[in-house]
């Protein structure tokens, strides 16, 4: 930066020396100096083309000359350019990466003076269309804008097909330059410029690769720069848009369509669960160390055995669930080799009825169904095919024509193309897709699909009505039993979580879906019937995949909070899970903020009887907002205090909290006597006569003015119990 001053300074001088001649006319000299230095720095490179600005960059904020430093105020004519000044004098223009559409605008510095002289000027500048999401011809078209001279901050991928050694490998540089075509866009060919990489020397004409770099204009030449690198041989998809888009969300919210991931284990957050079958596993896409992906309760098959290092492809919906971005709970795995599958599959169910897709996409599945059988008079047949295991995205191949069609059945695995359609709702290649390959099915496996399915529809008979059958029923089972409302959290993106409660117990629904209008009739006392299935996380047993409906019946309930205090440390406290209970007589060990921020969750540690607990503030149940998250960040450690809340679990106790008091102190003989038992006891009183002493114990027969106190085995030196003679006053602290 020092060396970019003394430069700068140097220009300045050089600048000022050819201005005389207009010092008078413009007022300042030093004011012309500065606009011919902006206009030598930021013009444009081709006269009368705007510079193109796919990326953030930064300007100068300052200029020195004589001494004196004055302020380059800068400004742009579109709402989608951002202004940003540094603490290091320096100034971002933040431009929108992912804008759909091309953007001009003018970038315009100004220069004032203290005697209110002024000099501006401007430059014409443009953000291309966001490469995001485009296609790889899409992508060669946005990369044959950039200009001679320019080169694109940002990294982009192509899959191609080697059309031409331009330069052989070099042992001695350790690179080699190619020049690859982009199916459908052979007329706009890529240079790859000095490329490097696992592979590269191997390369030859007819090779299909995945290059990465950023892309230049070389005197015409539309190339990678060189320091490309060959990602590998076939296609390898990017995975950084999908990284992107998900640590761009804000907490809360998650992405508008699922997406597919392949990674690497680096951390095993929960174990594999037998009883509810799911895990949780963090894994790091591409080595970005520095965004990785939790997957929430992963399930499907070879789940179980995962374990660090492991390679896996996980598909589903990613979401920040409080500064954690991950995928959300249902995500399943799918085998690696099939991740470019379940990307076209997902892009396909993109595909509205408005808006048909318009180029061919390839899928490979296996067949579920035969929907029309195979016609000898118009050579076709449909099929539904089921995509990496993904019951829950059948794709349709209407019409299906090519060798071997006539002879597919149920369980066969094939490959088709087409173009893909949304006919009513159901997500299909369109009339006149082919029959790329087929691998059929041996017989005892389709017989085996067929006998799972069976049984899986029996075991999907069972529907559990009741707390009693609720609570004994195995993982999944379907669920439909009426609750009453106990409290909520936050409602977002059309669902909510509900702690609920009946005569017999307690349940948490975890998002439930629920409309916004509707979530806000949804009061504690409300009934309502609930239907979805049962299943677990972390110990916690709950109600999700939730539906409901309200009862209009008049009739409300409300639990009382139960005392399970001396239930603390005992295998019987998990009987009363998700219940509104008490604990009394809490020591408060630590108080903290999630991430350190107040405003997150409080993890609040507590003890009792020499065992320490974990209990929680939730942020979405009882926010910065609510009385009682005041109050427990006010807490310090050694307080004592009654808690209340919902007896939540995540391996062990750790109770939502919902209220927090100083505990009830018995100060006086009426306070004593009209209290509960445990109630703590804090009163002078005078002995009356006492026990025998006897293993640093005593008991004590007391009294005041107002009534008498039986004190039981009261803790005391043998040199103190001689002091005990009848008539002394003692301040006595004990629970009754």
């Amino acid at each position: 930066m020092k060396k970019f001053v003394s430069l700068l300074v140097a220009l300045v001088l050089c600048l000022s020396l050819m201005v005389p001649a207009v010092a008078e006319e413009a007022g300042n000299p030093d004011l012309s100096a500065a606009k011919s230095y902006l206009n030598l720095m930021y013009k444009s490179a081709k006269r009368g083309e705007p510079t193109t600005t796919a990326v953030d960059y930064q300007v100068i904020g300052v200029f020195p000359v004589n001494g004196t430093e004055y302020v380059i105020e800068w400004t742009t004519d579109s709402d989608t350019i951002k202004v940003e000044v540094g603490e290091d004098k320096m100034v971002t223009i933040n431009v929108d990466e992912n804008n759909p559409e091309e953007v001009l605008y003018k970038l315009t510095a100004t220069v004032k003076d203290a005697n209110g002289n002024v000099e501006t000027i401007s430059f014409d500048r443009k953000v291309p269309a966001s490469l995001n999401g485009l296609s790889y011809a899409q992508i060669v078209d946005q990369a044959y804008t950039v200009q001679d001279g320019e080169t694109l901050d940002k990294v982009f991928r192509l899959y191609g097909t080697v059309s031409s050694i331009d330069t052989e490998w070099s042992a001695e540089y350790k690179n080699i330059t190619v020049t690859i075509q982009v199916a459908g866009k052979e007329d706009m060919p890529i240079m790859c410029y000095r490329l490097k990489g696992e592979g590269a020397e191997n390369l030859k004409v007819g090779d299909a690769i995945t290059v990465e770099g950023k892309f230049t204009n070389y005197k015409g030449t539309i190339e990678y720069a060189q320091g490309c690198e060959l990602i590998g041989y076939g296609e390898i998809i990017s995975q950084q848009a999908t990284l992107d888009a998900g640590y761009a969300l804000l907490d809360g919210e998650k992405m508008g369509a699922p997406a597919v991931l392949s990674g690497v284990v680096t951390k095993i957050d929960t174990a594999w669960s037998d009883e509810y079958q799911n895990i949780t596993v963090t894994i790091v896409c591409d080595g970005k160390e520095d965004q990785p992906i939790m997957c929430y309760r992963l399930k499907g098959e070879g789940a179980a055995e995962l374990a660090e290092g492991d390679e896996i492809a996980v598909v589903g919906t990613i979401k920040n669930y409080k500064g954690t971005i991950e995928f959300d709970q249902g995500c399943v795995l799918v085998p690696v080799d099939a991740v470019n599958d379940v990307r076209t599959l997902l892009k396909a169910y993109a595909v509205t009825e408005e808006a048909p897709a318009t180029e061919e996409s390839t899928l490979t599945g296996v067949i579920t169904a035969i929907d029309t059988p195979w016609s000898e008079e118009y050579k076709n047949i449909t099929v539904t095919i089921q995509v990496a295991g993904l019951a829950d995205y059948p794709f349709m191949c209407y019409r299906l024509g090519g060798e071997g069609a006539a002879e597919l059945a149920v369980g066969d695995t094939i490959t088709a193309t087409g173009i893909v359609k949304n006919y009513k709702g159901t997500i299909e290649f369109n009339s006149g897709c082919t029959l790329d390959a087929v691998v059929k099915a041996a017989a005892e496996e389709v017989t085996e699909e067929v006998t799972t399915e069976e049984a899986a529809e029996e075991e999907a008979a069972v529907i559990v009505t009741n707390y009693a059958d609720y609570i004994a029923a195995d993982m999944d089972t379907e669920v439909q039993i009426e609750m009453y409302v106990q409290d909520h959290q936050s409602w977002w993106d059309n669902k909510i979580t509900v702690y609920a409660a009946d005569k017999d117990g307690a349940y948490f629904i975890y998002e439930m879906a629920c409309s916004e209008e509707d979530a806000q009739k949804l009061v504690p006392g409300t009934k309502i019937a609930v239907h979805g299935h049962k299943g677990a996380w972390a110990g916690e047993v709950e109600i999700m995949d939730a539906t409901f409906e309200f009862v209009e019946d008049g009739d409300t309930y409300i639990a009382e909070a139960k005392d399970v205090t001396e239930l603390l440390g005992t295998e019987e406290l998990i009987n009363h899970q998700n219940e509104k209970v008490v604990f009394k007589g809490m020591e408060i060990v630590a108080v903290t903020y999630k991430n350190d921020e107040p405003g997150d969750d409080i993890y609040v540690k507590v003890a009792k009887n020499g065992a320490e607990y974990d209990f929680c503030v939730e942020r979405y149940l009882t926010g910065p907002e609510t009385e009682v998250y005041t109050a427990v960040g006010a807490l310090k450690a050694g307080d004592i205090v009654d808690i209340e809340g919902f007896l939540y679990w995540y391996e062990g106790v750790n109770t939502h909290i919902t209220a927090v008091a100083e505990p009830v102190i018995a100060k006086t003989y009426a306070d004593y006597i009209a209290a509960d038992m445990d109630t703590e006891v804090q009163i002078e009183m005078y002995v009356q006569d006492h026990q025998s002493w006897w293993d640093n114990k005593i008991t004590v027969y007391a009294a005041d003015k107002d009534g008498a106190y039986f004190i039981y085995e009261m803790a005391c030196s043998e040199e103190d119990a001689q002091k005990l003679v009848p008539g002394t006053k003692i301040a006595v602290h004990g629970h009754k």
